[in-house]
């Protein structure tokens, strides 16, 4: 409840200043993150500042009372909040990296949750014109997902919308078509 109210209150009486202090306590941003990204990006927005670099200064002060698997969890909601918020700076590539790469290994987490991490990962890296690095983790991410019996046809449509979108940037336009086809069937 006061990770709803506090924030709330603080727009109110327009203390930015408190506002941002409240914005940067774990527990306030995961539960708001969980509740609604857009209204927490809209306190952010309140406060001025510039979203990306206080939340690496706080995950750099979060990082240090984590436990790896929290880490991790917290580095996907951290990550998919910068990339819903229109972040593509180099922290917010750094944090998906750090998911894709040491926290969503073979050791962590369920297959499914490192197929949308890998695809938020690529997802990225095409938003920022990585290009060739993009290609090589949505393929590994659609390998992924392919290798899995669960019948998560979204998710692989997903991946292949995202494979047709880079294929569509690097010119290949029928490789596109071809794929976007798929992802649709």
């Amino acid at each position: 409840r006061v990770a709803e109210e506090l924030p709330w209150q603080w727009r109110q009486a327009k203390n930015n200043k408190e506002l941002r202090k409240c914005l940067l306590q774990k527990d306030i941003f995961e539960r708001l993150h969980e509740k609604d990204a857009y209204e927490l990006l809209s306190y952010w927005l309140q406060t001025e500042r510039n979203v990306e670099r206080e939340l690496e200064t706080a995950w750099k002060e979060w990082l240090k009372k984590l436990n790896p698997s929290e880490a991790a969890n917290l580095s996907v909601k951290v990550g998919s909040f910068l990339r819903k918020a229109g972040f593509y700076g180099p922290f917010t590539e750094k944090i998906h990296s750090l998911a894709a790469n040491r926290y969503f290994g073979k050791h962590h987490g369920t297959a499914k949750d490192r197929v949308k991490v890998f695809l938020q990962y690529g997802s990225l890296l095409r938003l920022k014109a990585k290009y060739k690095q993009a290609g090589l983790w949505l393929r590994k991410t659609l390998a992924l997902a392919d290798s899995q019996n669960d019948h998560n046809y979204q998710l692989k449509a997903e991946i292949q919308s995202e494979l047709a979108a880079l294929l569509h940037r690097k010119g290949k336009l029928s490789d596109a078509e071809l794929l976007k086809r798929k992802a649709l069937t």
